[in-house]
């Protein structure tokens, strides 16, 4: 039975009950109630301008939803959590530099990490689409073989390669990846609206 199609209160709640029995003393009418009435969602991804706003922080699936595809989610945050502490150490534990920094190396890593998981966007030609597609399955194949590229997946998962050196070595496909001055200006524009402390 498709969970979505449910409408009748009491009939869902009897479905949850024998989906998830373990807590299905917990399932009653008003339970079902609260199933029926929620709204389907779609995952949506944004992109962050910046990873700190005064002295809060952003790390991870917060800073930066990576999609299923890439299998980074943990490595990426990891990254970020050792970024930041690197950075904290060397600025001697000054709280704004620190973030600034942090923000500067790790905005344009997140943003390469969501291009390399999703492909090209709609705004790629169709040639390039499908060009993508090939060396993709091209790299995935050879990979196997040991000749030439290691694939994307492969390069995620196995190598400290920058996630921004990656996406750039596949300009061709998505179009021009943004220089670090481009990402140095929107975290600008995002700090210049922080309230003074």
């Amino acid at each position: 039975m498709d969970l979505g199609s449910l409408t009748d209160p009491a009939e869902a709640a009897e479905v949850l009950k024998a989906k998830f029995p373990m807590i299905s003393d917990m399932i009653d009418l008003d339970s079902g109630r609260q199933f029926v009435e929620q709204s389907s969602s779609r995952a949506s991804t944004v992109k962050c301008n910046t990873y700190h706003f005064g002295t809060a922080v952003l790390l991870g699936d917060a800073a930066h939803s990576t999609g299923g595809a890439s299998g980074q989610g943990c490595n990426s945050a990891l990254q970020d959590s050792a970024s930041l502490a690197d950075i904290l150490e060397q600025t001697g534990g000054h709280v704004a530099p620190a973030l600034l920094e942090y923000s500067q190396a790790r905005v344009p890593e997140g943003h390469a990490l969501l291009d390399l998981s999703l492909g090209p966007k709609e705004g790629a030609g169709p040639i390039q689409r499908v060009l993508y597609g090939l060396a993709t399955l091209r790299d995935f194949i050879f990979g196997r073989l040991k000749i030439g590229e290691p694939s994307l997946q492969v390069e995620l998962t196995t190598t400290l390669t920058p996630f921004t050196e990656l996406r750039r070595k596949r300009d061709f496909f998505f179009g021009e990846f943004p220089p670090q001055s481009a990402f140095d200006d929107a975290i600008s524009s995002v700090i210049a609206r922080e309230p003074s402390p």
